[in-house]
């Protein structure tokens, strides 16, 4: 018979587990496209971490292609061409516009 942990904190004040974004729940609020790269501020309402906040660069895609885009999955996939996410803040903006202008 295993051993069940319990939490001293309260439940009133635990922080709640984050919550993955919905690949189909998204809105884009900013896009830049760059040569081949394409960066995006991409909000996922159902997330709890970053305020649902995410900036993600692909690679090999246009602009329009990730506008057009139903889903987007922004974990690191071989299915879709996403190379590098940065932290949704004005100094992670700079950071993926200093990868994507190298």
């Amino acid at each position: 018979m295993g051993f069940k942990w319990f939490s001293d904190t309260p439940s009133s004040i635990r922080t709640p587990d984050p919550v993955d974004p919905k690949p189909d729940k998204f809105s884009i609020e900013h896009i830049e496209e760059h040569g081949d790269f394409v960066v995006a501020l991409v909000n996922y309402p159902n997330c709890t971490t970053f305020k649902g906040q995410k900036v993600i660069v692909w690679e090999g895609v246009t602009k329009d292609e990730v506008m057009r885009m139903s889903l987007i999955d922004p974990h690191f996939l071989d299915s879709n061409k996403i190379i590098a996410r940065f932290r949704p803040t004005v100094k992670g903006w700079k950071y993926a516009m200093k990868f994507v202008t190298i």
